[in-house]
Order: C-alpha cells, then structure tokens, then sequence
C-alpha cells in the first residue's frame, strides 16, 4: 500500500509553491517597470530612466535566480506530481520569459546614448502605441498567471499578433521615412530595434499565457501561426 503524504508535507508543500508564485509575480511587475521606464528614456532621451531600467533589470536577473533555486528544492525536496509539477515547472518557464522580457527593456535602454547623439527624431505615435500594448500584454499574461485563468490565452495570444502586425508596418512606413530622409536612418534603426523588442515582448507574453493555460487544465492550446520572432530584424 503507497503511504500517503501527511497533512503536514502537503500544507508545507502548498506553502513554498505560493512563494515560489508569488516570487514570479514580483519579477513580473519589476519587468513591466523595467520596460515603461527603458520607453520612458528612449521616448525623452532620460538617461535617468535608462538607468533605472538597467537597475531593475539587475534586480530581476538576481530573483530570477531565486527562483530558480526555489523551483529546483521544491522538485527536490517535495516529488511533486501531476498538477503540482505542473505547476512548479510553469512557475520555472514563465520565470525564465520574464527575465527575457527584461531582457529587451535592457536592450532599449542601452540604445539611449547613441539615439540621444543622432539627429532627432519625432518619436512615432505608432511605437508609443505599441509600447502600451506590449506592457499591458505582459500585465494580462500575470494576471492571468496570479489567478490561474486559462481562458486568458486566446485574447492574450490575439493581442500579440496585433502587435508583431503593428511592428511590421512600423518597419514598413519607417523604410520608406528612411529612403526619403537618410539624415535620420541611424536614430530611425535605432528606433525600430526598441518596437521589434516590444513585439518579442508581446510575443514572450503569449507564452507565458499558454503555459499558464497548459498548467490549469493539463492540455497545450492550439499553436497558433507566428513567427519565432518578428518578421523583419533589426539589429
């Protein structure tokens, strides 16, 4: 006869599966930070937001392993099965494509002194768009993490294909801006690397959706058709 897990180890086991969620949603709302502020910059040339956007990307690199060593001593230590390893491993992805996210506020950020050098640019109202989109994107794929809402995905996976589609004829219109006015290509290409890290953001959010999806019901939704990445790069 398999013994059964005590009351205790259960309880003790439910207790350091919320931390470990209630750490990825810090990390989550550090993130979306990490990105208005890097917009933030880039938008008023603020060199004190593109620190604090690399301050906080700082401090999410060093949760983030946090979280991975929680993630790992739960798997450990508990066995988890079924649901709960669902759980602990949706926890551990969703951790790794928020540092990701932060990753590109980084990015941003670091593009500050060379877009603030280069002849200015009228930000475009389409970027400012997109980056709204991408954040609240992120912030719906949390919350939908924070309540274990599977139905979320389908909205939030629509929402980040409207925003590569946005990315894409920003590249567009930006081109042709560009062959017109080759004085402003440099600050224009640095302008369009920070809308197609926006869309991986977007993109990383959707995930972050389907795998909360995939940890409530046990079940992969269907995969949409996207790009691994947006379609025209910048680099």
């Amino acid at each position: 006869m398999t013994a059964q897990p005590s009351t205790h180890t259960v309880k003790a086991f439910d207790e350091d599966l919320e931390q470990l969620r209630a750490t990825v949603a810090e990390l989550g709302g550090w993130a979306e930070a990490a990105i208005a502020a890097a917009i933030r910059a880039l938008c008023r040339f603020d060199s004190e937001a593109a620190e604090e956007a690399l301050a906080l990307d700082r401090r999410i690199g060093a949760l983030g392993e946090e979280v991975e060593r929680r993630g790992i001593c739960l798997i450990a230590l508990r066995a988890p099965m079924a649901d709960d390893l669902r759980e602990v491993i949706a926890s551990l992805k969703i951790s790794d494509l928020v540092q990701r996210a932060s990753g590109h506020a980084r990015s941003i950020a670091r593009r500050l002194p060379a877009v603030s050098t280069q002849p200015v640019v009228i930000m475009p109202a389409p970027l400012t768009r997109l980056a709204e989109t991408a954040i609240e994107t992120l912030r719906a794929a949390l919350n939908a993490f924070a309540g274990r809402d599977a139905e979320a995905e389908g909205a939030i996976t629509a929402a980040s294909l409207e925003a590569e589609a946005a990315y894409d004829a920003l590249y567009q219109s930006s081109m042709a801006a560009m062959i017109a006015n080759p004085q402003g290509s440099a600050s224009a290409a640095n302008l369009l690397f920070a809308a197609q890290s926006l869309a991986k953001v977007a993109g990383h959010s959707a995930e972050i959706a389907r795998l909360v999806h995939f940890a409530a019901t046990g079940q992969r939704p269907p995969a949409c058709r996207r790009n691994e990445s947006p379609s025209h790069a910048v680099s």
